[in-house]
């Protein structure tokens, strides 16, 4: 009788041990708050590869899960991770690797700034922003026609600082098909003596944006890491 309640309690244990999962953390001993929609307050919180994989009783969660180590939070609260949903993460880190023109005084200073930029890098797209008009002395709208003789080859695209403007160049303008007739809705082509001045403002930007090749997964990475140093 002794030898098969033996054999029960091994089966059992057994069989107990081949259903449990594998987890690297477990957290317990906190409040954890899940912010579901009861507003839950867990004691104890399992962690994979980074990733939480249940929250609850620790009793509980331990008869389905072995873990690799565990952490007393000694009472300590625990929340989810803040983020500032409107902070533009992605695109600073991006703006990190294109031409940075806040702050330019004069239209001579962006011209500078593109240059050393293109000398830097030596194809593809020129893509800029920050410059404001407004900043300078003269606080005309630039025109093009620099852009066109330093860059007859390659497409410019210089957002204005608060992204509803922006100017190109004719390479740009000639990707994208506008021209003095080019009319579009909720946007403007602004002309110079009929022709094209490259300055486009709103929705009149949306054919040019649409033309930039999208970066690799490796540019996108570096850019994120940039963003956070």
């Amino acid at each position: 009788m002794k030898h098969l309640l033996f054999w029960h309690l091994l089966m059992a244990t057994l069989f107990s041990c081949q259903n449990k999962h594998f987890v690297d953390s477990l957290f317990y001993n906190g409040r954890i708050y899940t912010v579901d929609k009861d507003s839950t307050v867990a004691e104890a919180m399992l962690v994979h590869d980074g990733m939480i994989v249940a929250v609850g009783d620790e009793e509980i969660l331990l008869r389905a899960y072995d873990v690799k180590e565990r952490t007393d939070l000694k009472g300590k609260t625990v929340f989810p991770g803040f983020i500032d949903a409107h902070c533009h993460f992605y695109g600073y880190g991006m703006n990190l690797s294109q031409v940075d023109l806040v702050g330019t005084k004069s239209w001579n200073q962006v011209i500078d700034s593109v240059s050393a930029y293109a000398i830097a890098h030596n194809d593809g797209w020129i893509i800029g922003s920050g410059w404001d008009q407004n900043d300078w002395e003269k606080k005309n709208f630039p025109n093009k026609t620099e852009l066109d003789v330093l860059f007859p080859d390659r497409p410019v695209f210089l957002k204005r600082i608060d992204g509803h403007a922006c100017i190109v160049n004719q390479k740009t303008l000639d990707l994208a098909g506008i021209d003095h007739h080019t009319k579009i809705v909720g946007g403007e082509v602004m002309l110079v003596d009929g022709t094209p001045s490259g300055v486009l403002l709103d929705n009149a930007m949306d054919s040019i944006e649409k033309l930039i090749p999208k970066p690799s997964i490796e540019v996108v990475k570096d850019a994120l890491i940039r963003a956070q140093d």
